[in-house]
């Protein structure tokens, strides 16, 4: 689960919440980015997709 840690929209902790019962998540916050990561933390985001992938 990624999640941004300036996310004004829905708390840091639901997003730990909610990772919590899926096996095998894991549950990672950008800095600097707010509930649209994408615009917010681009190449952030990108990064994390991308190594995901490619585990």
């Amino acid at each position: 689960m990624v999640w941004g840690r300036e996310d004004a929209w829905i708390p840091t902790a639901t997003g730990r919440q909610l990772a919590g019962p899926i096996p095998g998540a894991s549950y990672v916050e950008v800095p600097d980015a707010g509930h649209l990561m994408q615009y917010d933390a681009p190449v952030a985001l990108a990064t994390l997709l991308r190594d995901w992938l490619y585990f």
